[in-house]
């Protein structure tokens, strides 16, 4: 990048940056102890690949281990994740003891400005510490490229959008085979935080599971359009949080009208899904067999907030407060 930073790519040119990677057996990992920083002016024109998948990764949370919110099981399933993961990816980037003196966190990845035109088929991984995975810090349109999928494990936060509208392209068509997963596995924190007036919107699935605070997280102002397939199990607290804000749907399974596997927050210390001072609408299935630890309760909305949760994948509430289309906890409604 610092090479490439002396160009301006042109209108039709493409540079494509092909990483290094396993063959065979687990990814190969390459440690880094500084942040690697996209901040290109022609962004949109460099694609970055990991190399070729040794195995297909999991879409969903059935592929991953999620036995609860505890510190002791969010451990355990840790372990079983990542060494599962890397059996998957053949490209695996380490971060540790990154600082990086801008207000941005310390990222292990920060894409700034543009949004690059491919990110895809890379293992992030970090050593434990107040590391946060990546920091999209930028507005496009964002491709997976081969559509293989993205993951980041143990860090103080996974993925970071700040200040920027990213449009996600993870994969169109019907099956969901198609779609790479956007996984966040083991961090301190939360596994995706969209913070300072960002707009995040995706056809692919997202994974948030074993987090030390929520699966997702929504502050106030931003928004999420989820279009496709939400699995945030086993979190510590809640599954997903809508914290002052308008504009968050969680709309998978249905893509393209097909439905392809319900979403569901289940497991988590807190609640499915958490909702304060905000409108959200979802089609999420958070009380099913497997509720959450806060008195067993799915769905919360307070402060004047207001959900519709849209059948037929969001007909399994556990148990909600306020009651189904009752008005309570300070004028809310969780409403079908």
């Amino acid at each position: 990048m610092r090479y490439l930073g002396r160009y301006r790519i042109t209108p039709h040119g493409h540079v494509i940056l092909q990483l290094a990677g396993a063959t065979a057996g687990t990814a190969a990992q390459y440690t880094y102890h500084e942040t690697i920083v996209f901040n290109h002016p022609n962004n949109d024109r460099i694609s970055v690949y990991g190399a070729i998948m040794l195995a297909p990764c999991p879409y969903d949370d059935t592929g991953y281990a999620s036995n609860g919110s505890s510190a002791g099981s969010r451990a355990s399933d840790l372990t079983t994740n990542l060494a599962m993961l890397r059996t998957k990816f053949a490209t695996e980037l380490h971060f540790t003891g990154v600082y990086f003196p801008v207000d941005w966190g310390n990222p292990g990845v920060l894409i700034s400005g543009t949004m690059l035109r491919d990110y895809d088929a890379i293992l992030h991984t970090g050593d434990g510490s107040n590391i946060i995975g990546t920091v999209f810090a930028a507005s496009g349109y964002f491709n997976q490229g081969r559509k293989d999928g993205l993951a980041w494990v143990q860090f103080q936060e996974g993925v970071w959008l700040d200040a920027g509208g990213i449009v996600c392209q993870l994969g169109q068509g019907l099956s969901q085979n198609l779609i790479g997963p956007m996984v966040t596995i083991g961090n301190n924190a939360s596994g995706f935080d969209v913070r300072n007036g960002s707009f995040w919107t995706t056809w692919g699935n997202i994974v948030s599971m074993g987090n030390g605070g929520d699966g997702i997280i929504v502050f106030p102002d931003c928004g999420m359009q989820q279009d496709g397939g939400v699995f945030c199990c086993s979190n510590a607290s809640n599954g997903f949080e809508i914290l002052q804000t308008g504009g968050t749907w969680i709309y998978g399974p249905v893509m393209s009208g097909s439905a392809i596997g319900a979403s569901h927050m289940w497991k988590n210390g807190g609640y499915g899904i958490k909702c304060n001072w905000a409108h959200a609408a979802a089609m999420a299935d958070c009380g099913y067999g497997t509720g959450n630890a806060n008195g067993n309760l799915s769905v919360i909305s307070y402060y004047g907030s207001a959900i519709r949760m849209i059948p037929p994948y969001a007909a399994n509430y556990g148990d909600c407060t306020p009651p189904l289309n009752t008005i309570g906890n300070m004028n809310s409604i969780i409403g079908n």
